[in-house]
């Protein structure tokens, strides 16, 4: 898909009021941040920071008190991180994505995660517990079914009529 933006797949994000990290404002206000060595905590899920270069990540990154990577590859966010933890590859996921038409679409899970990786949901989920939430979703679907009932955007969505091929948000389901 040949996009203006370049993560196509963030409507989602933005519909719950969720910037991604991707690029725009709010990066660009965490890579200040960082600059000034502002930032006590900082979690990045995955392998990169946008479009920087290895050693302007690593340098930006060693500005941060603590910095901790939830991704499934070594890279060089993991190498200049103070905790890494292991999650799942995308062949070993499973959950929904809204694309820039707010088309809401699943994805499926090749396989289980192997060795130490865990699934994101099992991370956070795990994380929540820890900082004190309530959470207790076990599966994508569950957080699928709460998040359609809190936004509006996904509001009578649900696994079932997202189905195999997605739905398009405002069609009769």
């Amino acid at each position: 898909l040949v996009h203006e933006d370049k993560n196509p797949n963030t409507r989602g994000a933005l519909e719950m009021k969720i910037a991604p990290a991707t690029g725009g404002k709010d990066f660009e206000g965490t890579l200040e941040a960082l600059k000034r060595g502002d930032v006590k905590l900082l979690f990045v899920f995955g392998s990169c920071l946008g479009d920087l270069p290895a050693d302007e990540v690593k340098e930006l990154l060693s500005k941060a008190e603590y910095v901790v990577n939830i991704a499934p590859n070594e890279s060089p966010v993991s190498e200049a991180s103070t905790l890494v933890l292991p999650s799942a590859s995308f062949a070993e996921k499973e959950g929904t994505y809204t694309n820039f038409k707010g088309r809401v679409q699943r994805f499926f899970r090749a396989f289980p995660p192997r060795y130490a990786a865990k699934d994101d949901l099992e991370i956070l989920t795990r994380l929540a517990r820890k900082l004190g939430a309530s959470w207790e979703f076990k599966t994508a679907e569950e957080v699928f079914a709460e998040l359609a009932g809190r936004e509006p955007f996904f509001a009578g969505l649900s696994y079932q009529t997202v189905g195999y091929y997605g739905i398009q948000v405002g069609e009769k389901v």
